[in-house]
Formats: structure tokens, sequence, C-alpha cells
């Protein structure tokens, strides 16, 4: 067997990548190209036949090819979209790198804490901590900087953006957290201070043109529209046409055709265009749609539910004659988060009227159709939600149900669901968006405001 591999090994070494020696990168290309051929060598001895041998060849071709200072990456890591590349210096470019040495650091000080003045628990904590950052990217056990197969989780972080005037059972916060919900830290922004009610307060959230958009308020800025600019939430000094607020309202961001945030207000059928610049009037709903929730179906803006006056299991769409009904959804609810997914919908939670209660179930539309798609763990009341590829977060807003859900998803139904973690008391609807793990870490306490 062994005889066998060595054969198949020393004909394949002669069909190894060759690397561009004058190449300013040449150091992590080796790295990199030898990492590719230690894959192609455990898939030999895997495979073990002179056939599988070749087609061990494809995939190691692909990944040596795709090496600073080879084929694809003549230059090195200069326009070299290789992950490699961010180790060149990892601690200022492989934000997971820094990351995981900063939550290896914190274990690390918690370990010699509570060592005292024994010397061999310092150096068994020491000793911990220098085989935990072996598994860090860019280090020995994950050479490629990200991801890592059997060392750091390179996954995203989510930051949890809140205001509300205190009360017992109504809370601020800013966290970020890691999509196992492992870490959770407070993050600091700045924020203008608008007197009875802080400036956020129930503001509607969207991303458009790659900038975060705050849209409306509970207070006397109902119409404002901020921008987050590095770490301070800024005036844009422009104005939506009504006042509107995230909670009553709902909204969404469309990037098919001309990339624009549609506004509806739910406590009247208005609704409103923004396109970054400026706002304009469109259709307004056929009914009212007031704690509903509003997500992209097939390129165009779909409205689920909510109060009109009564509760309602309606759903409309937005086509160029305007709003029209589409089909119901299975109950008749409100306080649901929405989510656009690949080729549909989901609905997380909310109110039913028909139970007269929350609900933990999942729905998913697609191809016109509503289908159940599973249930968290815990309600989700007037909360928010995020999507990654085959998983997404819910973040709940109720103060009975103030939990973050991890749920996993296949495309059809949710497979599993875990509580990850949880934040201390009531935010509707609470503003997410993912962030990178060191953002916005220095500063004061949640909020630092400050007067326009």
């Amino acid at each position: 067997m062994w005889v066998f591999l060595i054969f198949l090994s020393s004909c394949a070494e002669a069909q190894r990548a060759k690397i561009i020696r004058s190449c300013p990168d040449s150091d992590l290309g080796e790295k990199c190209e030898e990492f590719c051929w230690d894959e192609y060598l455990a898939c030999v001895e895997a495979r073990s036949t002179s056939a599988c041998e070749r087609l061990c060849m494809i995939p190691y071709a692909d990944c040596s090819r795709t090496c600073p200072c080879y084929e694809d990456c003549p230059d090195g890591c200069e326009n070299c979209p290789n992950t490699i590349c961010s180790c060149r210096s990892p601690e200022t470019d492989n934000v997971y790198f820094q990351q995981c040495m900063k939550e290896g650091s914190g274990r690390f000080n918690d370990c010699i804490t509570s060592c005292t003045a024994n010397t061999t628990c310092l150096h068994e904590c020491s000793e911990v901590f220098q085989n935990e950052s072996e598994y860090c990217p860019c280090m020995p056990k994950c050479p490629m900087g990200c991801s890592c197969k059997d060392g750091y989780k390179c996954q995203p972080y989510v930051t949890a953006l809140c205001q509300n005037r205190p009360s017992n059972d109504i809370t601020s916060f800013n966290y970020i957290i890691s999509a196992d919900g492992s870490f959770k830290e407070t993050r600091h922004y700045q924020s203008p201070f608008n007197g009875t009610y802080p400036y956020l307060e129930w503001s509607g959230h969207a991303m458009l043109h790659g900038e975060h958009f705050f849209f409306g308020s509970r207070s006397d800025v109902s119409k404002k529209i901020a921008k987050l600019i590095g770490c301070t939430i800024q005036d844009s000094e422009k104005q939506l046409l009504q006042s509107f607020n995230g909670v009553d309202g709902s909204l969404v961001t469309i990037t098919s055709g001309t990339d624009s945030v549609i506004l509806c207000r739910g406590s009247s059928a208005h609704c409103e265009s923004f396109d970054g610049e400026s706002s304009r009037a469109i259709s307004s709903t056929q009914i009212n749609h007031r704690y509903a929730c509003m997500a992209e179906y097939e390129n165009v803006p779909i409205i689920i539910g909510g109060l009109s006056p009564s509760l309602t299991n309606k759903v409309e769409i937005l086509s160029s004659s305007g709003w029209e009904y589409s089909t119901s959804h299975p109950n008749n609810i409100q306080r649901q988060t929405c989510l656009s997914i690949e080729n549909g919908v989901l609905t997380i939670g909310g109110y039913l009227i028909d139970i007269g209660g929350l609900t933990k179930n999942v729905f998913l539309l697609r191809d016109d159709e509503w289908n159940f798609a599973g249930a968290l763990q815990s309600f989700n009341d007037v909360g928010s939600s995020i999507h990654f590829g085959d998983f997404f977060l819910a973040f709940g807003g109720n103060n009975d149900y103030n939990y973050v859900e991890k749920a996993i998803w296949d495309g059809q139904n949710v497979t599993s669901s875990t509580i990850i973690n949880e934040h201390e008391g009531k935010c509707y609807r609470p503003i997410l968006f993912e962030s990178s793990p060191d953002a916005c870490n220095d500063g004061c306490h949640d909020f630092c405001y400050f007067y326009p």
C-alpha cells in the first residue's frame, strides 16, 4: 500500500505547480501550494488507485493556481483574492486572527488570575494559550487564513443595536455577537441626543449602496434619515415625506434594477421609496399593515400581515401598476419578522389572532405558495432576524422572549434551532447588521451622545 502511494506521489511530484520566483510574496505562495499538496496526498491516501489519483490532481491544480505567485496571481498578493494573503500581516489584515488571539488572551487572563501564586498553574495556562493559538487563522494549524478545518471558527459577527428610554423592562444595548453565540461584547457608537426619546428609538434600519441608513423614530425626528459613518450615527439632512417608525411600519431594500429602500408607514397605507438621495411617494397599499413585515420576493417588495385595523393575513406585492394582493399567509399574523431568502420569503414567530397568542412557527413562501417550515425554540415577538446561507439568527424583541436563537436552514425547512444568547430586557425590532469582530470596540459605555 505505502509503496504504491509513494510511487503515485513521486509521479505526481513532477506535475506540481511551479512558483514564480521573482514574485514578492513567494513565501506565502510556497506555504499555500504546500497546503494544496498536503490536501492532494490526503486525497490519494483515501482512494489509493491510479484513477483516483488523477481525480485528486484536479482539485490540487485548482487550489495551487490560485496561490500568490502562481498562475492566477502572478504578482503575489496584489489583487489576489486568496485568503492566505491576509496572513502577510495578520495582526492588521486578518480580523479573524485578531479576534482569535483576543479571545484566547481573555481565557489566558482568566486562567492566570485564578492561579494566585501557583507557578505550575501559570505554566499550564501558558501552555494552553500557546496550543490554542496554533489553531488561529494564519497559524500552523490554519495556514490559509480562513476557513480553518479544525481550528478557529471564521464565522459571521452581528452587531445588535437598540436605543430606548430607561425603564424597568426596557433596555438599550449595543453589542457584537458571533454566529454561534460564544462571543458577545459591548460596542460603542456616537449618537445625537434628542431629549425625551432617544434618537434611534423604534428607528427602521436598511442597507443601501453599502451604507447603513436609519429611518424615522418614535420621537420628534420621526421623518429623519440618518447614516452610520464609521462609529457615528449622523443626520443625513434628508427627510422622509411622512413620519415613520420601524415598529408600526416596515421597510425593505430592493436590490434589483435601481436600488432603493421601500418604506410603508403601517398606521396608514402610505408608502415611499428612498434611493439614497431623496424620497418619493409611491402607490399606497390596499390596506394598512401595522406591525407587519416586509421582504424582497422575486425582486419586488412584499408586505405581510399586520393590523388593518383588525389582524389580517393579507399579503401584498408591489407591481408596476401598484400594490396587488398575493397568496394570503396561513395565519392572521402581526409582529412577526420577515427574511428574504433564495427563491422565497420566511416569516418567523409573531402573534396569531387564531390562537390568541404568540407562535414559534416559521413559514416559507415560495412559488406563491405558503408552507410550514419548522419552528424555533422560543417565541419571537417584535423581533428581528438576519440570514447567512445555511442558517439565520433570530433576535427577540419582547421582554419575556429576548433570546438570540440560531436556526439551521436547509433551503426548505428549519432542521434545528438553538438558543445561543440573550439581551437584557425589551427592545422592539433591534437593529442588526453584519460587522467585523473588531468594529467600534473603543469608546464610552454603549452610546456616546452628542448634541447636534
